[in-house]
């Protein structure tokens, strides 16, 4: 008796020292969700980019995140150019000719690539296209840069 007592008590204070480490898990991930500027309003595309590509939750793309992003995107055919299919299924709510012209403010990017069918964005217009937006030229891309490019369908410049 004394035994099952004994595993009891040591099966309730393992319970209670899990219980404690996950609370103070949630209690981290909840201080840092109000700072973290991961989900905007009315930023339904940069929104979805986030979700894709930013790896370190900083708000901002590097190059290398947005890479990813546009690994992410060209899921279906894996050919280093995202259809606009491709480019629905990542990211419904960003615009497929927006980002196809490189944005709303005029800069056309220099790889683009029009075989007479289907309109594609290749990996060399992608890259130009962040770097078309980077109007500080810090090789990072965030929210403000995106909205200014006119690559955000519900900013302030569409």
């Amino acid at each position: 008796m004394f035994f099952w007592k004994s595993v009891m008590v040591a099966e309730r204070a393992a319970a209670m020292v899990a219980l404690a480490a996950l609370s103070a898990m949630v209690d981290s991930h909840a201080e840092h969700a109000s700072v973290e500027p991961r989900y905007l309003l009315n930023m339904v595309c940069y929104n979805e980019l986030t979700v894709l590509g930013d790896l370190d939750v900083d708000g901002k793309f590097s190059p290398a995140e947005w890479h990813e992003m546009f690994r992410r995107l060209d899921s279906k055919h894996k050919d280093w150019r995202i259809s606009s299919e491709e480019f629905r299924l990542g990211c419904p709510n960003c615009d497929f000719v927006v980002f196809m012209h490189g944005g709303k403010k005029g800069k056309k990017p220099e790889n683009t690539e029009i075989d007479g069918t289907t309109p594609r964005i290749s990996v060399y217009q992608w890259q130009d296209i962040m770097q078309n937006a980077d109007d500080n030229g810090d090789f990072l891309l965030d929210q403000e840069e995106m909205e200014a490019a006119g690559l955000e369908p519900f900013g302030k410049q569409s």
